[in-house]
C-alpha cells in the first residue's frame, strides 16, 4: 500500500470532545497519547494528482477540482497541504477497521477524493456529503466530534458506490425504481457506517462507534447490527459472512426503525415529481444493481455475494411505493386502489443535541458556477444526484 508508512498510528481520538474536528481531535489526541505521525523527513517536491486531473466532456468540473487541488486529497496521496495532511491522518484512523481499508484500497487510483468545505461544495448547513459529478467526499474538517467519522464513512462508501457505476445507472430509470434504488444506496451507505464503527471500536477507537449513538436512526441501526451478531465475542474479528449478516440487519433497519425513508423522499419528491412512472422492462437492472450496492468492497472484478436479496429489494420497492405519488394524470380511479396521498411534514431531527430549524440534508445534483465553485441550486431531474447524509 502506498499509505503503509504514512498512517496514523494509535488511539488517535481519546479526548476527542475537548477538540474541534478532526484536524484538533486526531493532533490533540495524538499529543496526549504520544503517538506520532509518520511523515517523510523532509517535504519533495511533488505534482499533486489533481492539478492534472480530468473529467472528459466536463470543463467546469476539471477546473473546478484543479483549482482546488490543495484542498482535496486522493487516497494514499502524499500530502502537499495541511488540508491533505489531515486527510491522511483520517485515512490511517479509518484503516483500522478492516472493511474499511478495503473500501480504501479499492478507491486508491481512482478520481475519487475527500475535499473539505473550502471548496464550495459543502450543501449549507450539512457536514458532510457527496458530489457524483465531482467524484467528491465533502467534509468538514471542523465537524462535531465523533458524529463526524460516522458521516465520513457514509461518504467513503457513496464513493466506492459511485466508483461501481452506480450513480450513473441510478438515473437512467423511472420514479418509483429510482427512488428504490436511492433507498437502498442510502441504507447501504449507513449500514457500511455502522459497520465501520463496530470494528473501529474492537480495534481500540470507539469514538465511531460512540457517534453512531448520538444520532437518531444510526442508534438503532446499531442495536440492529450487534444483535445480528448474537455469540460473537466483542473482540473477534468478523469473517465477511459475518459483516454481511450485520449490514443486513442494520440496513433492514434504516427502512422499518428509522425516518431515514421519510426524509430522503421529502429531498426528491418536488425534483423528481414529473419523472415518468415505472412501466415494464427496469426490474432485472434493479436487481442488477442492488447486486452491486450489497457487496463488500475489496473483491476487485469478482462477482461476489450481496447482503441485499429480494426480501430487501422488494423492501426497498415497497417503501417507493408507498411513499412516493404516481403523477395526477395517472393517479387510479374511485373504484382502484387508493394510492397514498399522506404528505410528510414535520420531520424529527437526526441528531439529539442538532439546532433547531436546521435544513435536512439529502441526495441532490450539483452544478458549477461560473466562478468555479459547485452550488447546490440546480434540480436533479435527468441528472445524478448529490447524496450526503441527513443534516443532524
Amino acid at each position: 500500500m502506498a499509505t503503509s508508512n504514512k498512517r496514523f498510528l494509535g488511539s488517535v481520538v481519546r479526548g476527542m470532545l475537548l477538540a474541534p474536528g478532526f484536524a484538533g481531535a486526531l493532533t490533540t489526541a495524538a499529543m496526549a497519547d504520544g503517538d506520532t505521525v509518520e511523515r517523510d523527513p523532509a517535504p519533495l517536491v511533488q505534482q499533486d494528482p489533481d492539478a492534472t486531473v480530468v473529467f472528459p466532456g466536463d470543463e467546469r468540473t476539471t477546473l473546478w477540482r484543479q483549482h482546488f487541488k490543495d484542498e482535496c486529497y486522493r487516497v494514499g496521496e502524499a500530502p502537499t497541504s495541511s488540508s491533505e495532511q489531515v486527510f491522511q491522518m483520517l485515512e490511517g484512523y479509518l484503516r483500522q477497521s478492516d472493511v474499511t481499508s478495503r473500501l480504501l484500497d479499492d478507491l486508491e487510483g481512482t478520481r475519487f477524493a475527500i475535499c473539505t468545505a473550502a471548496t464550495g461544495g459543502m450543501v449549507p448547513g450539512a457536514l458532510a456529503n457527496y458530489l457524483h459529478r465531482g467524484d467528491a467526499a465533502i467534509m468538514d474538517i471542523q465537524g462535531i466530534g465523533a458524529t463526524a467519522f460516522v458521516y465520513s464513512l457514509h461518504e467513503l462508501r457513496h464513493g466506492w458506490q459511485d466508483q461501481q457505476g452506480v450513480f450513473d445507472r441510478l438515473m437512467d430509470h423511472d420514479k418509483q425504481d429510482r427512488f428504490a434504488l436511492m433507498y437502498m444506496m442510502e441504507a447501504d451507505a449507513s449500514a457500511f457506517s455502522v459497520a465501520a464503527a463496530y470494528q473501529l471500536r474492537q480495534a481500540g477507537a470507539p469514538h465511531a462507534w460512540q457517534g453512531l449513538q448520538a444520532l437518531n436512526g444510526y442508534r438503532d441501526m446499531a442495536v440492529a447490527f450487534e444483535a445480528a451478531l448474537e455469540g460473537v465475542e466483542a473482540d473477534q474479528p468478523l469473517t465477511d459472512a459475518q459483516l454481511r449478516r450485520g449490514m443486513k440487519a442494520a440496513y433492514d433497519a434504516w427502512f422499518s426503525e428509522t425516518d431515514f425513508p421519510q426524509l430522503y423522499t421529502e429531498r426528491h419528491r418536488a425534483d423528481w415529481a414529473e419523472l415518468a412512472d415505472n412501466g415494464p422492462g427496469q426490474r432485472v437492472s434493479v436487481r442488477n444493481l442492488s447486486q452491486i450496492i450489497g457487496q463488500l468492497p475489496g473483491q476487485g472484478q469478482r462477482v461476489t455475494a450481496s447482503y441485499i436479496g429480494m426480501v430487501e429489494l422488494a423492501q426497498a420497492q415497497g417503501t417507493s411505493t408507498a411513499l412516493v405519488e404516481r403523477r395526477v394524470a395517472d393517479l387510479p380511479g374511485p373504484d382502484q386502489a387508493p394510492m397514498p396521498s399522506e404528505r410528510l411534514e414535520g420531520q424529527s431531527q437526526i441528531e439529539d443535541t442538532a439546532p433547531a430549524g436546521e435544513p435536512l440534508e439529502g441526495p441532490r445534483r450539483v452544478k458549477v458556477a461560473a466562478g468555479g465553485s459547485p452550488t447546490a441550486s440546480e434540480p436533479t431531474n435527468g441528472r445524478a444526484p448529490r447524496l450526503s447524509q441527513p443534516n443532524p
